[in-house]
């Protein structure tokens, strides 16, 4: 039991924190922090300012180092059994003690087929797991454009703002010296 929750915990340590899944081509940027290189790249294209996702330091785009020691690490657990990342008690319903296969849109909790079919559950919306991933998935993708935009138009209202404090700076300088010092 003590290998499994080894192999969980060695688990965490190679999942990319902005697509959550295995690290491929891991990078190590300014901070220290790992990613996927697809991941932060792809981060990297949506705003001018790249700032780390988890620390929010600021970090230079062409400053990513591959990280060969996690890379290998990664594909070590990819070549394992999934059976084995998992303990038990993640799979099963705590209740039943069933393999969890659904989520509850209404509700937000994963569901065993017991659970599924109960008098709680009976009239909610309830989709496989696999898909109600892929739905969260497309919604945070979106989002995460959505954002991206905003930070667009921040950094050209801001950089708006910007211009306009220099035009009054010169403005002033300018007045105190035909005016007299």
């Amino acid at each position: 039991m003590a290998s499994l929750k080894g192999a969980s915990k060695l688990l965490e340590d190679v999942i990319c924190p902005i697509c959550m899944d295995i690290l491929q081509n891991p990078v190590t940027i300014d901070c220290g922090h790992n990613f996927c290189l697809q991941c932060i790249s792809q981060v990297g294209k949506t705003t001018e300012n790249l700032q780390c996702p988890l620390c929010k330091l600021p970090v230079n785009k062409n400053a990513f180092r591959p990280n060969k020691l996690l890379a290998s690490i990664a594909e070590k657990i990819q070549a394992m059994d999934p059976a084995e990342e998992q303990t038990e008690e993640e799979t099963r319903c705590p209740k039943h003690k069933e393999k969890i296969h659904y989520f509850c849109e209404k509700d937000k909790e994963f569901l065993c087929l017991v659970c599924r079919d109960s008098r709680d559950h009976k009239t909610h919306e309830v989709t496989v797991l696999d898909e109600a991933a892929q739905n969260y998935k497309v919604q945070i993708e979106t989002e995460v454009q959505v954002l991206g935009q905003k930070d667009k138009e921040i950094i050209k209202e801001k950089k708006k703002g910007e211009g306009a404090i220099q035009v009054f700076r010169v403005r002033n300088i300018h007045s105190k010296y035909f005016w007299g010092r």
